[in-house]
């Protein structure tokens, strides 16, 4: 399962934390439907993020949250959607490609953070590439201004 492409929301809060948001979020969808094929019940989650804050919300207090919250839409889905299925995220936080951070070899789950960080970039790569092309006119359009 992949996804990708702009996570939307107000010009002043797009930013890596909210693409991670947004990244979480989109796990947490796949995860609830794959969990409905399977007949549901409650079940745990390893969910590995190399944005601290972003972690921290996974498991967030919905009584906590405040209005003020950068990406405060995000979160409240997101909690909105692990309640919905009765999963249980177990929030970890990895360095992944934070080298300066590293004391040890990256672990298996670090390794998977740094492969979805690349196919992300791949397919971000791919649509601005996509966007590009609608841009560029093509030769036949061109004739008519020489």
């Amino acid at each position: 399962m992949q996804g990708g492409g702009r996570v939307h929301g107000p010009d002043t809060d797009l930013n890596s934390y909210r693409s991670e948001l947004g990244s979480l979020l989109g796990i947490a969808v796949g995860v609830k439907c794959l969990s409905d094929s399977f007949g549901g019940g409650a079940f745990t989650f390893t969910n590995a993020c190399e944005n601290l804050e972003a972690v921290k919300k996974l498991n967030a207090w919905r009584s906590s949250i405040q209005p003020s919250w950068k990406s405060v839409d995000l979160i409240t889905q997101l909690l909105d959607v692990w309640e919905m299925h009765g999963g249980l995220p177990l929030a970890k936080h990895v360095y992944g490609h934070q080298d300066d951070k590293r004391i040890s070899p990256l672990s298996l789950i670090e390794h998977l953070n740094l492969k979805m960080d690349a196919l992300t970039k791949r397919i971000a790569i791919s649509r601005l590439i996509s966007f590009l092309v609608l841009l560029i006119p093509a030769p036949s359009a061109l004739a008519q201004f020489q």
